[in-house]
């Protein structure tokens, strides 16, 4: 008899290694993702020669080479992630295995424990592991993005679309665009661009009971302070991003024509929508606030995150690519 359950354990076993694995594997990659792939075209000097740049991607095709890569990487990883963790929790039970890594990372970081209890309640390990690699991606990201807009400040002002003239006139005389002017919508469409990495991240600790965050060892009530944690970084990404637009639309009394313009890349009413939504949802939700009117919160909390995703993929379509990855996990 223990013979039998030891042989018919050993299957199990295998399941266990090959899941944790995969596992493994897709999340360090879509990782590496966020913070390597997808900042390259930031980074790449000879797409951005000409404006608009060029990154071989061929928009009038269904399929491409950048669209692919978004979906190895924004659609396959994550369901790979996920398909993995439901596996995991099978095998694991049959083979009667113990959450050991589950539990160590849980165990309270070990430096600075006093601090992290008073600042937050405490911190785990899986928690600062978590923190630190969000970090990461918006250091990767926020170095790539500063590099190209400041090369870009240069480009515009100085005849870098292939005629040889000027994309913007600068200096503020003659109604041309004052510097500080083109510095501040140059810095508010990299924050723009920055609340990428971090919708990619947002949504996974949403879904209680989800096989990939019991796999990863991570319990709801530390998924729901990592979520409050992401959602405050991109609320204020967000609210920076949309706050600089509208100082210098209003400084230079073109908020009207500008908040209101419906382009056909970018829709700023639909971005005024989504951060107007966004900051119903995230002003609630602010612990003073939540705790008063709690019912407030929830629906705000619901209705705010339709206005905030569903306006911001009309004011940018390719910010869908980001939200996707969470959403398929919840």
């Amino acid at each position: 008899m223990g013979a039998s359950s030891t042989s018919s354990s050993v299957p199990a076993r295998a399941l266990v290694v090959l899941a944790r694995g995969l596992l493994s594997g897709s999340v360090a990659l879509y990782l590496f993702y966020l913070a390597i792939v997808s900042t390259r075209r930031w980074r790449d000097d000879a797409a951005w020669a000409s404006f608009p740049p060029d990154f071989g991607c061929d928009d009038a095709a269904l399929v491409d080479a950048c669209t692919l890569e978004r979906v190895a990487y924004m659609h396959w990883l994550p369901t790979v992630a996920a398909l993995s963790a439901c596996l995991l929790a099978a095998a694991a039970a049959a083979a009667s295995l113990p959450g050991a890594a589950r539990l160590a990372s849980q165990r309270q970081l070990p430096v600075g424990r006093a601090f992290w209890a008073r600042w937050c309640g405490g911190l785990s390990r899986g928690d600062a592991c978590l923190a630190a690699a969000v970090l990461l991606i918006n250091a990767a990201w926020a170095a790539s993005l500063g590099s190209r807009y400041r090369k870009l400040l240069k480009f515009f002002a100085g005849g870098g679309d292939n005629g040889g003239n000027a994309l913007f006139s600068i200096g503020g005389s003659n109604g041309s665009t004052p510097v500080w002017a083109l510095e501040l919508m140059l810095a508010s469409i990299a924050l723009g661009q920055l609340l990428m990495p971090n919708l990619a991240l947002l949504f996974f600790p949403v879904a209680r009971g989800s096989p990939l965050l019991q796999a990863l060892g991570v319990s709801y009530p530390s998924a729901v302070r990592a979520h409050r944690w992401l959602g405050h970084l991109t609320m204020a990404v967000a609210s920076a991003h949309s706050l600089g637009f509208w100082g210098v639309w209003l400084a230079r009394g073109q908020w009207a024509a500008e908040a209101l313009a419906r382009g056909a890349r970018v829709n700023n009413l639909a971005g005024g929508l989504s951060f107007l939504g966004g900051l119903a949802l995230w002003l609630t939700s602010v612990e003073r606030a939540r705790r008063a009117r709690y019912g407030l919160f929830i629906a705000a909390h619901h209705v705010g995150w339709w206005v905030f995703f569903l306006a911001g993929v009309a004011h940018y379509a390719p910010l869908a690519w980001f939200f996707l990855p969470g959403l398929l996990c919840l």
